[in-house]
């Protein structure tokens, strides 16, 4: 019997017919596949530490109360009670929308960088064509973050999107001549040929932002969207696209060589809906990806991430099961447990101090980003949440596992036998695995 794909699943690693009040009537075993030797493993029930190991999700935490939670701010209707003052916002939407806000701390001063894009907030969700660079301060990790400004307004104009920072290699060149931090642009509609690809370095976070040239992959196989860099865990750097194609390269002004160009193809969950910003990072002797994930099908909507794992940041890129994030599950919190639930959640990124993740970025949306016209009342921010990474070293401890794309990895069957209602189902966490529905 041949597998279905689908965005909803029934039961793990089982077959199972019910009648239309959903009734379990039987469920047949369908046999596991062989085992294959890898470097990546989800462990044993037994050893799984934090929660991460069951999906990348648990190792939020819930955001602390900065300023206070309020339902009468833009949002808090659909969103629920929420903390303006939480990651990067216009509070009153007469201004900015924001997007894709990532984090770099300042040594020296303690003080937390906000990279994102910006645009007229009036202009509606359209009005991201025209985004332009800025930088947001912030004395707190989690917020609130006060614009500084464009980073260059003198290059372009200021125009780019997709503001993904990173710090210089101690191996490029250029961290010889004093350079520690870079920044690489993508999906910009505006000047895109120039801005696409841009490479931009600086000294210190508060100092003068360099151009120096765009990203040079010769073999012209990397498209220029969705663009994440990071450095290697021999020095080198590694970046990734929105595809999910990843090219190398010894010094940032290249040359870079694609080293994977199946992306998502060789991930068939993936293949389902539309990838977006990944991100990328080494920790604990693996790299690590998070994806942004859409699917329409008819009526219906998914907006989640996915957690991807690697033992050497290229190839055989795996899930190990679970989401990153999913507006369909209840997994956004504050400290006195007051939920929010965002309509649109996306364009991850990671803070890391001494090597490790301890918080997430999430550029968010009240309503679906079609719906967000012209002076309405729908906007965009991007939030913050602590995250407490303990389990994301497990996956390295062990040697063998069960191929991620040759089986379900999702909930133990009596628990995916309990779900019956199709909106429950398709908001569960199934991982998008392909599964028999009859």
């Amino acid at each position: 019997m041949k597998l279905k794909k689908a965005g909803i699943a029934v039961l793990s690693s089982m077959l199972a017919v019910s009648n239309t009040a959903g009734t379990l009537l039987y469920a047949t075993e369908i046999p596991t596949p062989q085992k294959q030797t890898a470097q990546i493993q989800t462990l044993p029930e037994a050893e799984k530490t934090g929660g991460i190991n069951d999906q990348f999700m648990n190792g939020v935490e819930p955001m602390p109360i900065i300023g206070r939670l309020s339902s009468d701010v833009w949002g808090a209707d659909t969103v629920g009670a929420r903390d303006q003052k939480n990651g990067l916002e216009d509070p009153t939407l007469e201004n900015y929308s924001y997007w894709g806000g990532r984090i770099l701390k300042d040594p020296s001063s303690g003080i937390y960088y906000m990279f994102a894009s910006r645009w007229a907030a009036n202009e509606g969700y359209a009005g991201r064509n025209n985004a332009k660079v800025i930088a947001a301060t912030s004395n707190d990790i989690n917020g609130p973050y006060t614009d500084q400004g464009e980073l260059w307004p003198d290059w372009n104009e200021g125009y780019g999107d997709h503001v993904s920072p990173f710090e210089i290699s101690s191996k490029d060149p250029l961290y010889g001549e004093g350079y520690r931090y870079g920044i690489v642009l993508s999906g910009s509609h505006t000047n895109a040929d120039e801005i696409n690809g841009s490479l931009h370095v600086a000294k210190t976070l508060d100092g003068e932002w360099e151009h120096i040239g765009k990203l040079n992959n010769p073999d012209g196989k990397l498209a220029l969207d969705g663009l994440s860099i990071m450095v290697r865990a021999d020095g080198t750097y590694g970046v990734m696209n929105s595809d999910g194609y990843v090219a190398t390269a010894r010094r940032l002004e290249g040359e870079w060589t694609t080293v994977n160009d199946k992306g998502w193809s060789a991930l068939s969950a993936l293949e389902q809906g539309t990838c977006s910003d990944p991100v990328v990072w080494y920790e604990d002797g693996l790299y690590h990806c998070l994806v942004s994930y859409e699917q329409i099908n008819g009526g219906s909507y998914a907006c989640r991430g996915f957690h991807l794992v690697s033992a050497d940041g290229m190839n055989d890129w795996r899930m190990p099961g679970g989401s990153a994030w999913n507006i369909g599950q209840n997994f956004l919190t504050y400290t006195d447990g007051t939920m929010n639930k965002w309509a649109v959640m996306k364009s991850a990124g990671i803070y890391m101090e001494e090597g490790r993740v301890n918080a997430l970025t999430l550029s968010v949306s009240n309503a679906r980003l079609e719906n967000d016209g012209a002076y309405d009342s729908n906007g965009t921010k991007v939030i913050v949440m602590p995250f407490n990474d303990n389990g994301l070293k497990d996956y390295a401890l062990t040697q063998e596992q069960t191929g991620y794309n040759e089986r379900r990895c999702g909930r133990p069957a009596k628990e995916d036998a309990a779900v019956h209602s199709w909106q429950q189902e398709a908001d569960e966490n199934y991982n998008h695995q392909e599964t028999i529905m009859i």
